[in-house]
């Protein structure tokens, strides 16, 4: 079952022309209606609220490729944002790939899918800040460490000439 995310669809007429074929009988339209309803009981398609999140049945009738208003499909936005996730090195623990989540950062179906969501749009950019933080003290700990083994190699150098 897939899910997608409501838009400015204000009810289920508005959601069906998002994700239905085109074509389909007015009794299979009313079929679809009734398992979308079935598989989210705790939603009112009378009132359909920006950013509530619909269950959507495995059905011929919906589309393969559900695209947001943007043009971005949600899908994907979470395969570039699980590929810059590795295996975890512990349960529960992902590597980050730090140069797949740059890329996921700057990906042009990544900012359409934020901008139609001022909550998603802010952690975009907080975690845009942490990354570059992130590499920034990575620069400067690489910094610090070549030039920290460029003294331990003098300081042996000189030892070894005392040695002699």
């Amino acid at each position: 079952m897939r899910t997608i995310v409501v838009n400015d669809e204000g009810d289920l007429a508005d959601l069906r022309a998002r994700v239905l074929r085109a074509g389909i009988t007015p009794v299979a339209r009313a079929n679809v209606e009734d398992q979308i309803r079935a598989a989210n009981p705790h939603l009112d398609f009378n009132r359909l609220s920006r950013g509530q999140v619909v269950a959507l049945p495995d059905l011929p009738e919906i589309l393969d490729e559900l695209r947001d208003h943007g043009g971005a499909t949600y899908a994907a936005v979470l395969d570039q944002l699980d590929g810059a996730l590795g295996r975890p090195a512990r349960p529960g623990r992902p590597v980050l790939r730090r140069p797949g989540l740059r890329d996921a950062l700057g990906s042009a179906e990544l900012r359409a899918v934020a901008d139609l969501d001022e909550v998603l749009a802010r952690e975009v950019t907080r975690l845009g800040d942490v990354l570059t933080g992130d590499e920034r003290r990575e620069a400067e700990l690489k910094t610090a460490s070549e030039a920290a083994i460029a003294r331990w190699r003098e300081g042996i150098a000189a030892l070894r000439d005392v040695l002699r």
